[in-house]
């Protein structure tokens, strides 16, 4: 038997192996995402509207912690609360702008079913989240007649049926600090409570050359108890009581001196 004819036999003898083999695969079955976008809880497959939903996990694993960092997990949507009053949200490009109190945005936020009007007020947002949903285009019916280009609506953790916590803190530079907790389980069969508190600051990241000092400081704590009663599978009650503060610099415009040139 010559050397061709050998090879010849001996690969078509695998490719029979090959051939008969069973494949074995494996199914894997999605989680089911469940929203609150039409006030109610439902399947994300059942919501006829064009939504994002991202859970309190997902944000913390990527390391953003407020809604300025959004617009770096969402390509769609812009968020730019620098300062107190001059907010800028836009989703699709549709939005409103402005530092008057009176403008009202065309991107409410709301948090537990509460809406919150100035950037200032959800500092907190991300502390012990749950789920952040992101509704796209126009949503009057259930989120009022000012949300013309959309809705965030976000949901913070509630107690769970056994007792369970995290302690997450990190340190950085120019001081940078930020610390976060949360604990929560059942005290009877139907009355669950859960404790959560986030802290963050830093000294600031430039430095001003009359004084000496840094600017850009801030500091940054809230908290969070939420009780909730559940007698029935049919009646749920939830009481929330949270508080924050938030103390930043001054604002102004800064000039940067560079030692070289700019292009």
């Amino acid at each position: 038997m010559s050397i061709s004819t050998y090879l010849r036999a001996v690969l078509g003898a695998v490719a029979s192996v090959i051939f008969f083999t069973p494949v074995l695969t494996s199914a894997q079955v999605l989680e089911e995402v469940v929203v609150t976008a039409q006030r109610r809880v439902q399947s994300l497959q059942e919501v006829p509207i064009s939504i994002e939903a991202f859970t309190g996990a997902e944000l913390q694993k990527q390391g953003y912690r407020n809604l300025d960092d959004l617009a770096n997990f969402s390509p769609t949507v812009l968020v730019d609360d620098q300062g107190f009053l001059s907010t800028e949200r836009t989703v699709r490009g549709f939005g409103s702008s402005g530092n008057a109190l009176t403008v009202e945005q065309a991107v409410p936020i709301f948090i537990d079913g509460i809406h919150y009007g100035r950037p200032a007020q959800v500092k907190t947002a991300f502390m012990d989240l749950e789920r952040l949903e992101v509704l796209k285009g126009p949503q009057p019916v259930f989120f009022g007649m000012s949300a013309t280009a959309g809705a965030f609506n976000i949901q913070s953790a509630r107690p769970t049926d056994t007792w369970e916590g995290y302690v997450d803190a990190e340190y950085g530079n120019n001081a940078k600090g930020v610390f976060e907790a949360a604990i929560g389980g059942p005290i009877t069969d139907t009355l669950g409570i859960r404790f959560a508190t986030k802290y963050e600051t830093t000294e600031g990241f430039m430095r001003d050359v009359v004084s000496g000092d840094k600017i850009g400081d801030y500091e940054n704590l809230g908290g969070r108890v939420i009780l909730q009663w559940t007698p029935t599978d049919n009646f749920e009650a939830r009481l929330k009581f949270e508080a924050s503060g938030y103390e930043k610099f001054p604002e102004a415009t800064h000039v940067c001196l560079t030692g070289g040139p700019l292009i």
